[in-house]
């Protein structure tokens, strides 16, 4: 978790393609990541499962 990072340009992508109001991109990710309970193969898709989503 400590590598993950991105762009400027990937901030602005990501922000878009996930309609966040954070200017913190890779921090909404990690935060993310590490609520997830388990994951779902869906197809070739690896989906979070959290335990809201139960």
């Amino acid at each position: 978790m400590d590598k993950l990072h991105t762009t400027e340009l990937g901030v602005v992508r990501s922000k878009r393609n996930l309609a966040l109001d954070t200017d913190h991109v890779v921090d909404w990710c990690r935060n993310m990541i590490s609520s997830v309970e388990s994951w779902s193969w869906s197809g070739m898709r690896m989906l979070p499962v959290t335990h809201a989503m139960r």
